[in-house]
């Protein structure tokens, strides 16, 4: 079928002419121009819509400083998460990135008698890079957990006091992905800087230890299934501080560090949402 263009007087055969077909407001592709589908395989994610997860663990840890008591958990640590993290086994090779916020509340008691139970507190964040599917992720973390042990006095009548630890640290991990749902994550975490306090300003007298931590590093393993149970444990080693002086019940000045001391937790995760 042919028409006259009245402007130009010309006719246009039907077949010559560009089909004009209904496009989306938000469509890349501009009115009469061709479309080339393999300049949309491979894309920069900075912007991939959110799908945050919220999950619920419980988990048992074990503390032990060198030279010192161990402290376990007494009743099983709950931590509420939100995350967005299911680029870490994306199977195409973009740049996207994700983050995780935990926070927790524990009890846990020292091995040796006398010692009261006490609560724990932590919060966790972490902002993760993945280059692709091919490649491993990246990233940092910030953990804050203290320890809510006074002020006090135990059945023994030592004082007790908080104690607070802070770690910044370089995250690098690999996810991959098993039988198409499932994701196995290990990753590994190494200690940029961390700091302890222990408020000894509690005890009349005193002021509080702040000590530096240079050496140190985690591991990391978790397995999600499709049905969004998750089994994790998680590994940090700290070496001894550097020393630091406080003074302690009005006497004099005392230099202390902190002992080398690792940290196991074994837990299961459950998601919400």
């Amino acid at each position: 079928m042919a028409t006259r263009d009245f402007l130009t007087g010309l006719t246009v055969s039907a077949v010559d002419a560009w089909p004009i077909l209904p496009l989306a407001s938000d469509s890349p592709i501009a009115p009469g121009r061709p479309h080339n589908t393999a300049t949309e395989e491979t894309r920069w994610n900075f912007g991939h819509p959110l799908q945050i997860k919220l999950l619920a663990s419980l988990s048992m840890e074990q503390f032990q400083e060198h030279g010192m008591a161990a402290h376990r958990s007494a009743l099983p640590t709950l931590t509420l998460t939100l995350q967005d993290d299911r680029h870490l086994a994306n199977e195409v090779d973009s740049f996207s990135m994700g983050w995780g916020i935990e926070v927790s509340l524990g009890q846990v008691a020292y091995s040796e008698n006398g010692t009261n139970k006490h609560l724990t507190q932590k919060i966790q964040l972490e902002s993760y890079s993945s280059f692709g599917s091919s490649l491993p992720y990246f990233g940092i973390g910030y953990r804050r957990l203290l320890d809510d042990a006074g002020p006090d006095v135990n059945r023994a009548g030592i004082p007790e006091i908080d104690r607070l630890s802070e770690l910044s640290y370089a995250v690098i991990g690999r996810a991959w992905k098993v039988d198409g749902e499932s994701m196995l994550r290990l990753q590994f975490n190494h200690l940029l800087a961390g700091r302890q306090t222990d408020y000894f300003s509690q005890i009349i007298g005193s002021n509080d230890l702040k000590t530096r931590q240079d050496e140190g590093y985690g591991l990391e393993i978790s397995f999600n299934n499709p049905t969004g149970w998750a089994a994790f444990a998680r590994l940090w080693r700290l070496g001894e501080s550097t020393p630091s002086s406080f003074v302690f019940a009005g006497g004099e000045s005392v230099s202390r560090t902190t002992p080398k001391n690792r940290s196991v937790e074994v837990g299961i995760r459950r998601l919400l949402n």
